[in-house]
């Protein structure tokens, strides 16, 4: 087609959006429109090498579109408008000197379109060779790694610091570390990448599981986490790679058109409302909607792309971190383009490489050292149990005493040790810590392991699938090392059928930064509905929407739809959220009253509990009015659109 046709058609385009009745814009339908046309738009121009064209499409149907918000009605001709667009795209296929994979229109409803969108134009500029870059961000307890991946070459690039250890000596490491050390002396609080502890100062090693449950602006541990956390995830600029200059790599941290972030699966929005504020405050990227979260079990299978050992059928995949243990069961495709979020089970049990460390430090090593150091004042955890209460209590008491750390990194080394030796004899403050591997797997491991197959057995009952039918089984993460030789023996026996896969502790450090790196390459496994509705967003929403008048849940749910909400993908958390299941930073237990937003009243309808409304508008008023994000819009996906086919 020649230039003067390529007009036409883009005319034809425009006069068919000017003649569309602009009355109103009531309907979700509309609004899917719009966010359909910006991610096309955003798609085509992430492309290595887009020609004049696409930035005259870009312009053409950004003014056209951009400028009726939020009045467009195009309530008969949805198709019309699909058909358009779909000329457009294999008009563009067709004359591009690159070789583009089609682009889908998506077809699960996205959320409602910004009515401030006037920086969409700008969005869509097209700059010619220009690099496409992300960043995986794998955020741990005892350190950060971090990949680039270049979108338009599908080459990644893990990032590396220089460290110093006590001895002087300056080496390359995969992971940055974030334990922080806390002075008895003043109070004072430093990263541990920027010096030694002194012998009086507390390590505290475990605040990763705090952002999940604190979000009080008041909170004197929130306070300095806002104010460190930035300055750690600051040390990205200071990173280096083999195969990129440093000029190279400032410029791609410079132009990231993402960040994604990994998170243990049943962690509460609050934890990725923390991490984002403090991800804003480095300026890596500028908008909510550049971060994602994607579950650690799955980064953990998507960091194996390109493993040739790996083949289609059923996969188990086993994440064992600091805090959690995820798992993940999936019948790998042919093509990894096919995998999509709804092809992932997805389950996590709260003991992980730190509740092994507790269990070893209460069993083996607690026993000897009772009267030398503080009494434990609360009640022991169960080996290999996940007991919260008990853990976090267990923690506290850890985290008072500059003795405590030692005694942790004893409990690591001593599981370490026990994978090869039966007996292991280890001195320690004038003492000696005897430890039996026999010991070891009857009082800790067994029961651990027991909940571990209960978990499993609930996923391949789901799946309607037998042991015999796992093909293979991936594994990684800190408790998976400590654990290794032993967990292999118990994988043998339950997957006889199964090829087992373990990192190597080199594999391990950025295994799950790869996987989360990839996510541009495998969009479709982002759980989008999440991403672009937060809880925070979700409650703000029917907080402004709650009636005076009695009302129905039916009549309720089609006002949050008039707002532009898709509440067929976010129906269920808007329902817990009427029940009085809040994000967990949420605390109402200064409230007196019922908890919950709706107060049943006769038959099927229901009133507003308004003191209750008008406590958390005051709560929430108080929270945003300190932070970066808003949550006043649901969050666009800038990711490349998927292929048809997957």
């Amino acid at each position: 087609m020649n230039n003067d046709e390529l007009n036409s058609l883009l005319n034809d385009f425009e006069r068919f959006l000017k003649e569309a009745n602009t009355s109103l814009l009531n309907n979700e339908k509309h609004r899917e429109i719009l966010l359909r046309i910006h991610q096309y738009l955003s798609y085509m121009q992430q492309q290595p090498q887009p020609e004049d064209r696409v930035e005259k499409l870009a312009r053409v149907i950004s003014e056209a579109v951009v400028n009726k918000i939020p009045t467009l009605e195009i309530a008969e001709s949805i198709e019309d408008l699909k058909q358009e667009i779909n000329q457009l795209k294999q008009l563009l296929l067709n004359q591009s000197t690159t070789e583009i994979p089609t682009p889908a229109i998506l077809e699960s409803s996205p959320p409602k379109e910004s009515t401030k969108i006037n920086s969409l134009i700008d969005l869509l500029q097209v700059k010619s060779k220009r690099d496409i870059w992300y960043l995986g961000l794998d955020f741990g307890t005892l350190g950060i790694a971090a990949v680039l991946l270049n979108l338009n070459q599908q080459q990644q690039y893990p990032l590396y610091w220089s460290i110093k250890n006590l001895d002087g000596l300056v080496t390359q490491q995969s992971r940055y570390p974030s334990l922080i050390y806390r002075s008895t002396i003043n109070n004072f609080l430093i990263l541990a990448g920027e010096g030694f502890p002194q012998d009086t100062d507390i390590v505290i090693d475990n605040y990763k599981c705090y952002l999940d449950w604190v979000i009080d602006i008041e909170s004197e541990l929130l306070q300095n986490l806002a104010e460190l956390l930035p300055k750690l995830l600051s040390q990205l600029y200071l990173a280096t790679t083999p195969d990129l200059s440093d000029v190279d790599v400032k410029q791609a941290l410079g132009q990231l058109q993402g960040i994604i972030v990994s998170f243990p699966s049943n962690w509460s929005d609050t934890y990725k409302f923390n991490l984002r504020e403090s991800i804003l405050k480095t300026h890596l990227v500028e908008e909510s909607g550049e971060i994602f979260f994607l579950e650690e079990a799955i980064a953990s299978l998507l960091g194996r792309y390109g493993d040739n050992r790996l083949t289609s059928g059923w996969t188990l995949v086993i994440n064992g971190g600091n805090s959690t243990t995820e798992i993940a069961l999936v019948n790998l495709p042919e093509s990894w383009q096919n995998l999509s979020e709804h092809d992932f089970s997805l389950t996590s049990i709260s003991y992980g490489q730190r509740a092994l460390e507790q269990d070893i430090f209460s069993q083996f090593i607690y026993p000897i050292y009772s009267r030398e150091i503080p009494p434990i004042d609360s009640e022991l955890p169960t080996p290999g149990k996940v007991a919260s209460l008990n853990r976090y209590q267990l923690d506290q008491y850890l985290q008072t005493y500059p003795f405590a750390y030692s005694f942790l990194e004893a409990a690591r080394l001593i599981s370490l040790m026990l994978q090869d030796q039966e007996v292991f004899n280890l001195p320690l403050g004038g003492y000696n810590c005897l430890a039996r591997s026999q010991d070891l797997q009857e009082i800790i491991l067994k029961p651990f392991l027991s909940n571990l197959e209960q978990l499993l057995q609930q996923l391949l009952t789901e799946k309607n699938i037998s042991n015999r039918e796992i093909k293979q089984v991936v594994a990684n993460g800190g408790l998976i090392l400590g654990i290794k030789n032993h967990l292999l023996t118990w994988l043998a026996g339950k997957f006889p059928q199964a090829q087992v896969m373990i990192d190597t502790e080199a594999e391990n450090s950025i295994r799950v930064a790869r996987g989360l790196a990839y996510l541009p390459l495998f969009p479709q496994v982002l759980a989008k509905s999440r991403h672009q509705y937060s809880d925070y967003f979700l409650l703000k929403e029917l907080l402004n929407t709650l009636p005076q008048e009695l009302f129905t849940i039916e009549e309720l749910i089609q006002q949050l739809a008039t707002r532009g909400i898709n509440t067929r993908v976010c129906l269920k958390r808007l329902l817990a959220l009427l029940q009085g299941q809040f994000p967990s930073g949420i605390i109402v237990t200064s409230f007196s009253g019922k908890k919950s937003l709706i107060l049943s009243e006769q038959q099927g309808y229901y009133r507003t509990n308004t003191p209750l409304c008008d406590h958390l508008k005051e709560l929430l008023a108080k929270l945003f009015s300190q932070t970066i994000q808003q949550a006043s819009e649901p969050l666009l996906i800038n990711l490349p659109l998927t292929n048809e086919s997957s």
